[in-house]
């Protein structure tokens, strides 16, 4: 095994602006970044992604180390990596001195008609030997490009298994040793693929090369639909725990111990589970031992030259579950996906994930459908907007769509050419620092109070108003109105 041993560095959360809120990151040794959490898109065509350049300096600052974890570019893909992406991801790494860098076994993109197509959520790939390759052949990619050592994440399953297919954990080994690199365990997934059916923990851990395990993951999930999820939006339970405390002992090249979880899902009363969670974290990096490295020995079953592979199999896993996870019909697709219960649960996920988009992107105008339709009418009209527009890797992309679809269907709601307005504007100096104006017909403080009240608008006087819409290099989106006080995004 030539596989770089990484610095060994202690226990670390997964950054968010609210975590960061709620916890002083100072008591941790590692912030880990999700870095196309935190970019943005330009609109230009060149330099078309910019980092949020604020958040990396909160990150970056203090004593603590940094890792970064891709979660855009995916390993499993069975088309090369986007070239302008891989530099922007080179960029993260390096103003965090990471010493490595990870990605997740898993794909997110397929072909279309016209063109490759983002799926919306992280899929699962076919586990055969020609994925095995595609894999080793994206992380060779991804290490060429970024200058570090390259970690895979092994990811969730919510299929049923494929009798055909290599088993859970044969596929992750015969990745690490295919392309020689390092493995991000994420022990919460493979809890959940047993418990949604797949193979059990035990199983796949004796396949695991632990002296090529870099990294742990640990999270919280929910049930949903008769599946546990991989929520991130619970904290360590005590089977995941007593779970870790015996596969650390496994791991002579252990980096990291990072917990996960959702900005979303930390309250104001979240401050005790969160130090719970540190406290075990804790206990675990200070009570491991340190084993003696014993290497796996290979399996002669698939050459480990990654240079012969067929995608073909590998790319109608895609077409199939990719499009079915978008709510499309893939005809003449890989028999039995489509039908499978976790291609349904999929596209619900992505549902889910497009409408939270909406509501986190366009607050206000989402506010005023909400009070002006009433939630059955907004509901019917996000779905249908999902049936005729396919989902977009960027926010601010698929805020726009949304803000044109609802410009065609001249809906009979107040004030909603300026609250349309408004938004676009936020999208644009949030995509290129500036200022735009926006003309009200009303006074825009009382319109905006009263949606962030959630109450419908009542009729305002006529008066024209002008509201500015500024945005710093800091990626800080303010609106003020002329002669008035500043109000906040």
């Amino acid at each position: 095994m030539s596989v770089d041993k990484p610095p060994e560095l202690g226990i670390g959360v997964v950054y968010s602006r609210r975590l960061a809120d709620a916890l002083d990151l100072e008591q941790v040794d590692v912030v880990e970044v999700e870095p196309q959490t935190l970019w943005y898109r330009t609109g230009a065509p060149q330099d078309a992604i910019r980092d949020d350049l604020e958040a990396l300096s909160r990150v970056r600052s203090g004593s603590r180390h940094c890792l970064v974890h891709s979660v855009g570019l995916p390993i499993g893909n069975s088309r090369p990596h986007d070239s302008a992406a891989l530099r922007q991801l080179r960029q993260c790494i390096v103003a965090l001195d990471a010493p490595y860098a990870s990605e997740h076994l898993s794909f997110d993109r397929f072909e279309e008609h016209h063109g490759l197509q983002w799926s919306g959520f992280l899929l699962p790939p076919k586990q055969d030997r020609h994925a095995v390759g595609i894999a080793a052949t994206r992380i060779d990619e991804m290490r060429s490009a970024v200058g570090v050592p390259v970690a895979f994440e092994n990811g969730v399953n919510y299929l049923r298994p494929i009798a055909n297919e290599l088993a859970d954990g044969e596929f992750l080994r015969r990745v690490a040793e295919a392309a020689d690199c390092g493995i991000l365990l994420d022990l919460h997934n493979l809890l959940t693929n047993e418990r949604n059916g797949r193979d059990t923990v035990a199983h796949v851990l004796e396949e695991i090369p632990f002296d090529r395990v870099w990294e742990i993951h640990l999270a919280g999930g929910m049930e949903y639909r008769g599946y546990w999820l991989d929520s991130h939006t619970d904290h360590i339970e005590d089977r995941l725990f007593n779970l870790a405390r015996a596969v650390v002992n496994e791991c002579p090249n252990l980096s990291a111990i990072v917990f996960e979880i959702m900005g979303a899902s930390i309250g104001q009363h979240s401050g005790a589970a969160l130090q719970e969670d540190l406290r075990r974290l804790r206990a675990l990096w200070q009570e491991r031992r340190r084993p003696t490295i014993v290497t796996k020995p290979r399996s002669s079953a698939i050459p480990l030259s990654i240079s012969s592979y067929d995608p073909t199999t590998v790319r109608l896993r895609e077409q199939t579950l990719g499009a079915a996870a978008v709510g499309r019909v893939q005809h003449d697709g890989e028999p039995g996906i489509a039908e499978d219960p976790g291609a349904a649960l999929y596209a619900d996920l992505v549902a889910s994930m497009r409408e939270g988009v909406l509501h986190d992107t366009l607050p206000f105008l989402m506010r005023l459908l909400f009070a002006t339709l009433g939630r059955e009418s907004l509901m019917a009209l996000i779905g249908e907007f999902r049936a005729d527009v396919l989902p977009q890797a960027y926010g601010s992309d698929e805020a726009k769509r949304f803000i044109a679809y609802v410009r065609a269907r001249e809906l009979a709601a107040p004030y909603i050419a300026e609250i349309l307005n408004l938004e676009e504007a936020v999208i644009a100096v949030a995509r290129a620092p500036g200022e735009v104006a926006v003309d009200f017909n009303c006074d825009p403080e009382l319109l905006l109070g009263t949606l962030l009240t959630r109450a419908r608008p009542a009729d305002l006087p006529l008066k024209q108003f002008r509201v500015i819409v500024r945005c710093r290099e800091t990626n800080e989106v303010s609106l003020s109105l002329l002669d008035r006080p500043t109000l906040a995004a």
